[in-house]
């Protein structure tokens, strides 16, 4: 490294000691005595400090948060983390992979969830499959109880019979995790959402079957269960 002239550069051009010095690359091209002095006494100077300060702060304030977050889901039982951190994620993907599609129930559009056919307290063996969850609004899946006779004719009309035969299949599945199986699930599954979200796209039926198998088999917790494939 070779000695510079202290005499700062962008907001602290001007501010130096004129002198040659050492100069630290991240101190606004001054030296070590100038720098100090134009964070104190210079109006840009304590702009910059404060700003610097409050950034600071921030990213102190959100490891804290990331550390708290990871202290809850360390003492978390694995069916909590399921519910908690992994379902909500994979609610995600079914209606992103839905994504322009209305209500597989009602037929209509509006405030929308990741309704599932078959319920998760009916069978938590399947509550992640992608195949088991599909777009439906709140109405229809939260106060209408699921509205399991127009949700099966919903797939019915968009997918075929063939495919609620395959989701009726998928009943008799029940596999269970670990929690350690569930968060490398997490990951995985924060992963294949975030490409889906960069690309939001309205697929037709035979690529939203496709992309459930796709999701599935990324994921890994269903490698299983023979995936199905619309004739």
């Amino acid at each position: 490294m070779n000695k510079k002239i202290c005499k700062g550069k962008g907001i602290a051009r001007g501010s130096g000691c004129s002198d040659e010095h050492y100069l630290n690359p991240m101190h606004k091209g001054l030296c070590s005595h100038c720098y100090p002095k134009w964070l104190l006494n210079n109006e840009k100077g304590k702009a910059y400090f404060d700003k610097v300060k409050l950034k600071s702060k921030r990213n102190q304030e959100t490891i804290k948060r990331k550390e708290k977050t990871q202290q809850r889901r360390a003492i978390m039982s694995t069916d909590a983390y399921r519910a908690k951190v992994l379902q909500p994620v994979i609610n995600e993907i079914a209606r992103l992979i839905d994504y322009g599609q209305p209500c597989i129930a009602t037929r209509k559009f509006g405030k929308m969830a990741g309704g599932h056919r078959k319920s998760v307290g009916s069978n938590r063996g399947i509550a992640l499959n992608l195949h088991n969850i599909h777009i439906q609004c709140f109405q229809s899946n939260s106060y209408n109880g699921g509205d399991e006779r127009k949700y099966d004719l919903g797939i019915v009309e968009e997918y075929g019979e063939e495919y609620l035969d395959y989701l009726i299949s998928l009943e008799n599945h029940t596999a269970k995790f670990s929690k350690a199986e569930l968060e490398d699930a997490f990951n995985k599954a924060k992963e294949f959402r975030l490409d889906l979200r960069k690309h939001k796209t309205v697929y037709v039926p035979i690529i939203r079957i496709h992309l459930r198998n796709k999701a599935n088999a990324f994921i890994g917790l269903y490698d299983s269960i023979e995936p199905f494939y619309q004739k």
